[in-house]
Order: C-alpha cells, then sequence, then structure tokens
C-alpha cells in the first residue's frame, strides 16, 4: 500500500482518498506498537482509538486491538476512552473473545461510568488556513480538507515542523521524526535504517507542502469542482 502510494505520488497522480485512508489506519495500527515499546502510552492510545474508530477494518486483530486501546488508554489516563472501549468489547458478540488474563480487568472498566472528560489534546496549526485543532485530526473542521500526516507520530503535519522520512520519503514532522529515531534508528513506516542527521526540515516548508496538497486536493468523497481557487488562497 505505501509503495502504491509512492508511485501515484511521484507520477504526479492524484491521491484516491480511499487509498490514504486506509494506509493512514494501517500505518497507526503498527506505529502504535512502536509507541508502546517506546513507553509513549497517550501517543498509543491516541493512534488505537483512531484504529477502534474504524475497527471493522481489523476483524481479525478486533479484541487484541481493543484490548491494547484499552490498556493504553487507562495507562495515559484517557479513562473516558477506556471506559467507551471497555464497554465495546464486553457485548454478548465479543466478550468471549476477550483473553481470559484481561477479561476481569477490562469488565472492572466497563462497570463503572467515567464522569470526567479525557485530557484535551493538544492544538496545532492546520496547514492550509492555520486554524488550530487537535493534533491527531486529519481533516479540518474549518477549511474542510483532508490533511496530510505525519509518518512519524500520526498526527496532521505542521507546516514549520516540515519534513521527510528519508528512505520512503513520506511526510514527518521534524520533531517527532527525530524522537522516534532517538529510540530506534529505523524508519517509522518501512522500517528501513536511517541515519537521523540525515533528517532536516525542509528547505523549503511550502512548497513541500503545496505538492502533496495538489495530488491530495479533491480527492475527498466530499470535495466539490469549485475549491481550486479557495484552496489557491489558504495555502498562499
Amino acid at each position: 500500500m505505501l509503495d502504491t502510494f509512492k508511485d501515484i505520488r511521484e507520477g504526479g497522480q492524484r491521491i484516491p482518498y480511499e487509498l490514504t485512508q486506509r494506509l493512514v489506519l494501517l500505518h497507526s495500527y503498527q506505529l502504535a506498537k512502536r509507541k508502546v515499546k517506546m513507553g509513549d502510552h497517550m501517543g498509543a492510545a491516541r493512534l488505537l482509538v483512531r484504529v477502534c474508530q474504524n475497527i471493522s477494518q481489523f476483524p481479525q486483530n478486533m479484541t487484541n486491538i481493543m484490548t491494547t486501546c484499552i490498556g493504553e488508554c487507562s495507562q495515559a489516563g484517557l479513562k473516558q476512552q477506556a471506559y467507551q472501549q471497555a464497554c465495546v468489547l464486553i457485548r454478548p458478540e465479543n466478550i468471549d473473545q476477550i483473553p481470559p488474563k484481561f477479561k476481569t480487568r477490562i469488565e472492572s472498566i466497563a462497570r463503572r461510568p467515567v464522569k470526567t472528560d479525557d485530557p484535551a489534546e493538544e492544538l496545532t496549526p492546520c496547514p492550509f488556513c492555520k486554524f488550530h485543532i487537535p493534533e491527531y485530526t486529519l481533516d479540518c473542521p474549518n477549511c474542510k480538507r483532508n490533511l496530510p500526516f505525519c509518518c512519524a507520530s500520526g498526527k496532521h503535519m505542521v507546516l514549520q515542523d516540515w519534513s521527510s522520512d528519508p528512505p520512503s520519503k513520506m511526510p514527518a514532522n521534524y520533531q517527532e521524526l527525530k524522537k522516534m529515531l532517538e529510540f530506534e534508528a529505523l524508519s517509522p513506516i518501512c522500517d528501513k535504517p536511517v541515519n537521523p542527521m540525515q533528517v532536516t526540515i525542509a528547505n523549503d516548508c511550502e512548497a513541500e507542502f503545496k505538492a502533496l496538497a495538489d495530488l491530495m486536493k479533491d480527492s475527498s468523497p466530499d470535495a466539490d469542482d469549485d475549491e481550486e481557487e479557495e484552496d489557491r488562497a489558504l495555502i498562499s
């Protein structure tokens, strides 16, 4: 799927919305595993919540993913999310699939409603319109655009921090990529070795963003043909 994404991008063709969404979900799942190893429970929890919101695409791994999500949310202090996922997992059609060593704990979480809200995500600017939105949001509620995702964190890209993963050429926020490579010097999306010294902020962040944005334009099912002029204004 990554190779297909890269081939379409390098060919200068429009990137299909469905391909981007599937790549984001699959990579979020894989990236969460590395975040767990890093001890980044909040990062892993946010990514697994995204996956669980689309859990129908992972039928064979549903129980394991949701069980891990509940554990990571609990460790990250996202008690509301842990409760919501536990309530889904103890439904009659799912409960018998819960691994026995986690079943009692998950049932306990589901029996205790959480009345307080989870900590809010940090806000970072949309690369299109600069409106501040939650950092893991991949579609801007202000300008209605789908946002490029950071392959090192799963967050949306931030224009001023624009970088890329050397082996895959996929966009990554510089600070997030450096942090991941300090833990393990492997590409976060293709697992090839990376020399951290190769990673730099792009010489022309805006040009790289515009090139990718043009290929993502009108790839959303809700996109209109007359958005082109508006899009130029947003990213100029």
